[in-house]
């Protein structure tokens, strides 16, 4: 993962921003490539290779803050702990860790709606996903310093799990767009 602002030419700043979309894409043709998937093993499959090193990868990362804080302001330590645990618990992700439970989500969702739904339907609802994503997405992009409706604990919370659902329909929408666009590649 590139920070933007790293980079300096118009085709890597171009990439920097666009690099998760065709993450995703290229995860939405390599389903298409897929035959005769197992629904079930699939995702358990699945959640075994992206939610194991969600784990092992925010356990190394708060016991790098053990490190990194060398003890000197222990309130400092607690409260990026704390941040952490709550940020890795709820599949909010630590850093760059996001894109492990939006990929699982998205890709669960995508394959219970081939399953379920009419492939004529589902560019509508599609349709219908990505337009409730930019109704709803602005209200829960909001950092948790100076927003009044989070002063709770709780209601942290439960904006992080709906970011999570948020991202999940974002890569779901590019998983579909890749599964359908395999055919022209």
């Amino acid at each position: 993962v590139v920070k933007p602002d790293l980079a300096t030419s118009f085709g890597i700043c171009f990439l920097s921003q666009f690099h998760i979309c065709i993450f995703f894409i290229i995860r939405g043709q390599i389903l298409a490539y897929q035959k005769n998937i197992r629904y079930k093993e699939h995702i358990i499959k699945r959640c075994k290779t992206l939610l194991v090193p969600y784990v092992i990868f925010s356990i190394l990362n708060i016991l790098y803050l053990f490190v990194d804080m060398r003890w000197e302001n222990q309130t400092k330590l607690i409260i990026e702990i704390e941040r952490n645990l709550i940020h890795a618990s709820t599949l909010y992700g630590i850093s760059v860790l996001w894109f492990l439970p939006a990929l699982l989500f998205g890709e669960i969702g995508f394959l219970f709606i081939r399953a379920k739904v009419n492939k004529k339907v589902t560019p509508y609802l599609m349709i219908v996903f990505m337009t409730g994503i930019c109704i709803v997405a602005p209200y829960f992009s909001v950092k948790e310093d100076g927003c009044v409706w989070m002063s709770s604990m709780w209601m942290l919370i439960l904006n992080y799990i709906l970011v999570v659902l948020l991202r999940s329909v974002v890569a779901l929408f590019y998983i579909w767009a890749g599964f359908y666009s395999a055919d022209f590649f």
